[in-house]
């Protein structure tokens, strides 16, 4: 029986994106698998789309901080309360119950 496969003649190399790096005066966090970092014992919420890449923060006072992802500003981290804040000053918190972060009615 004939057959019209043949081998493939070029591998093609499975390769990951190339790992962000930051400056040497950032921290640097790798966010895991539930979306958030550890700062020195404790959680802090990112979100799940960075897990297994890091962050990058930057101080700019005492205890608050630029988080960064590569050249994209993600938000202003507030080292007292544990929290990232975004260019509106929304913690990374969903309220409700539904995905959406509605409250469902009854």
């Amino acid at each position: 029986m004939l057959s019209n496969y043949r081998t493939p003649t070029v591998s093609l190399a499975l390769t990951g994106p190339e790992p962000v790096t930051y400056p040497g005066h950032f921290e640097t966090r790798l966010v895991s698998a539930n979306g958030g970092i550890r700062w020195y014992g404790d959680r802090v919420p990112v979100g799940r789309i960075f897990q297994g890449h890091n962050i990058g923060l930057e101080e700019i006072d005492h205890a608050l901080f630029d988080v960064y992802f590569g050249p994209v500003w993600l938000g202003r981290f507030v080292e007292p309360k544990r929290r990232i804040f975004d260019s509106l000053g929304r913690g990374q918190r969903r309220t409700g119950g539904t995905c959406k972060g509605r409250r469902t009615v009854h």
